[in-house]
């Protein structure tokens, strides 16, 4: 047997000195550049992607964005109030804290607490587009996105135009809206403006909300195309029963101011 294994041994020996190359050959690669571009983040199978058009949000009996981002699969609405007036939202059993919102792809998360993520600036008349991201692939947005991201993208000055928006119901609710688009060779505005109120169905409910939204834009042919946009939001609300039962003594009211 001991022979069999030096045997085998010296086989195995000459079998790996057989393989070796006599010659050894230095190849220099090329360098290779990889890089993702942000403006292909919505390109991806693996994303899970829910786009709202204007056409769409016509056509739904919504009255504010959060009844809205109701609609999507996937999006958790807990509505405190009617008419927007304040909600908190979750994407795919995220908190409330883990979702990005962004105005024309600018960041507009409240800074101190998720729960006034939804104080979004706009109303349903300014919208043009909503795109709704989910999962951890958002994360590329920033670091609030954790479990999803939402693009709201408004209406763009390509022509003059001037649209007003009335509603009303019980309780003294009132909504009013006006906004207007003035387009030049270059240059381009959209402004709106809206009101909701309400005396609120029971004490400490109501509520008086305001939004303005302006957008400019410059066409500067070789020198780039810029914009800028203006915002300002008031909310009064009453907050009876938001995180508790009702109670004589429940009268605190907050207030919230949001800019942009």
């Amino acid at each position: 047997m001991t022979k069999i294994y030096v045997l085998l041994f010296l086989m195995i020996s000459v079998g790996m000195y057989a393989v070796e190359p006599k010659d050894t050959v230095s190849v220099q690669l090329q360098e290779v550049s990889v890089q993702e571009y942000r403006k292909n983040l919505y390109n991806g199978g693996f994303r899970v992607i829910t786009v709202i058009p204007k056409q769409d949000i016509e056509k739904m009996a919504v009255k504010s964005l959060d009844d809205l981002l109701d609609k999507v699969s996937g999006v958790d609405i807990r509505q405190r109030g009617t008419d927007g007036t304040q909600s908190d939202i979750s994407i795919r059993g995220g908190s409330f804290d883990q979702v990005l919102v962004l105005l024309n792809g600018v960041n507009i998360t409240d800074p101190q607490t998720g729960h006034y993520n939804l104080d979004v600036p706009v109303s349903l008349m300014d919208i043009v587009r909503i795109e709704v991201l989910q999962g951890a692939s958002a994360r590329v947005l920033g670091p609030n996105a954790f479990s999803g991201a939402i693009n709201i993208i408004t209406e763009k000055p390509a022509s003059n135009s001037l649209g007003v928006y009335l509603s009303g119901g019980s309780y003294a609710t009132f909504g009013q809206g006006i906004s207007g688009s003035l387009s030049g060779s270059r240059w381009g505005l959209y402004s709106s403006f809206h009101h909701t109120s309400s005396d609120g169905y029971m004490h400490n409910t109501d509520f008086d909300n305001y939004n303005a939204f302006t957008e400019l834009t410059y066409d500067g042919r070789k020198a780039g195309h810029f914009s800028a946009q203006f915002a300002f939001q008031y909310k009064g609300y009453g907050a009876n029963s938001f995180y508790r039962l009702p109670t004589p003594n429940n009268t605190t009211e907050p207030l919230h101011f949001s800019r942009l």
